[in-house]
Protein backbone atom coordinates (compact mmCIF):
# COMPACT_ATOMS: atom_id res chain seq x y z
CA UNK A 1 0.00 0.00 0.00
CA UNK A 2 1.13 3.54 -0.75
CA UNK A 3 0.58 6.57 1.50
CA UNK A 4 -1.82 9.04 -0.07
CA UNK A 5 -0.45 12.31 -1.45
CA UNK A 6 -1.04 15.48 0.53
CA UNK A 7 -3.69 16.82 -1.89
CA UNK A 8 -6.91 17.24 0.08
CA UNK A 9 -9.10 17.48 -3.03
CA UNK A 10 -7.67 14.25 -4.44
CA UNK A 11 -8.30 12.49 -1.15
CA UNK A 12 -11.89 13.71 -1.04
CA UNK A 13 -12.47 12.45 -4.60
CA UNK A 14 -11.02 9.03 -3.75
CA UNK A 15 -13.26 8.65 -0.72
CA UNK A 16 -16.27 9.86 -2.70
CA UNK A 17 -15.51 7.38 -5.50
CA UNK A 18 -15.31 4.49 -3.03
CA UNK A 19 -18.49 5.62 -1.26
CA UNK A 20 -20.46 5.91 -4.49
CA UNK A 21 -19.18 2.55 -5.75
CA UNK A 22 -20.10 0.76 -2.52
CA UNK A 23 -23.55 2.39 -2.36
CA UNK A 24 -24.76 1.73 -5.91
CA UNK A 25 -27.69 -0.18 -4.38
CA UNK A 26 -28.72 2.89 -2.35
CA UNK A 27 -27.22 6.05 -3.94
CA UNK A 28 -26.83 9.27 -1.98
CA UNK A 29 -29.09 12.18 -2.87
CA UNK A 30 -27.61 15.03 -4.89
CA UNK A 31 -25.83 17.57 -2.70
CA UNK A 32 -25.36 15.19 0.22
CA UNK A 33 -21.70 14.45 -0.44
CA UNK A 34 -19.05 17.08 0.14
CA UNK A 35 -15.43 17.05 1.28
CA UNK A 36 -16.43 17.40 4.95
CA UNK A 37 -18.14 14.01 4.75
CA UNK A 38 -14.79 12.40 3.97
CA UNK A 39 -12.25 14.82 5.48
CA UNK A 40 -13.43 15.75 8.94
CA UNK A 41 -11.23 16.93 11.81
CA UNK A 42 -11.34 13.38 13.21
CA UNK A 43 -9.12 11.92 10.44
CA UNK A 44 -5.58 10.81 11.32
CA UNK A 45 -3.61 12.14 8.30
CA UNK A 46 -0.69 9.74 8.71
CA UNK A 47 -3.01 6.74 8.38
CA UNK A 48 -4.69 7.51 5.06
CA UNK A 49 -3.81 4.89 2.47
CA UNK A 50 -4.80 3.74 -0.96
CA UNK A 51 -4.36 0.39 -2.66
CA UNK A 52 -3.78 -0.07 -6.36
CA UNK A 53 -4.08 -3.22 -8.42
CA UNK A 54 -2.46 -3.10 -11.83
CA UNK A 55 -2.14 0.68 -11.55
CA UNK A 56 -5.88 1.11 -10.91
CA UNK A 57 -7.38 2.30 -7.62
CA UNK A 58 -8.55 -0.76 -5.68
CA UNK A 59 -9.42 0.77 -2.32
CA UNK A 60 -8.84 3.33 0.38
CA UNK A 61 -8.45 3.13 4.13
CA UNK A 62 -8.72 5.80 6.80
CA UNK A 63 -8.51 5.93 10.57
CA UNK A 64 -10.72 8.28 12.54
CA UNK A 65 -10.22 9.29 16.16
CA UNK A 66 -13.90 8.92 17.05
CA UNK A 67 -14.22 5.28 15.88
CA UNK A 68 -12.74 2.14 17.45
CA UNK A 69 -11.80 0.52 14.11
CA UNK A 70 -10.36 1.77 10.80
CA UNK A 71 -12.79 2.59 8.01
CA UNK A 72 -12.11 0.62 4.85
CA UNK A 73 -13.51 1.08 1.37
CA UNK A 74 -12.81 -1.18 -1.58
CA UNK A 75 -13.42 -1.02 -5.29
CA UNK A 76 -13.71 -4.11 -7.45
Amino acid sequence: MTALPDGVEELARLHEQVYLHSHEHDPAQAGVLDADDFLGDDLVPGWLYLARKGGVLAGVSSVRLDQPLPMLGWLA
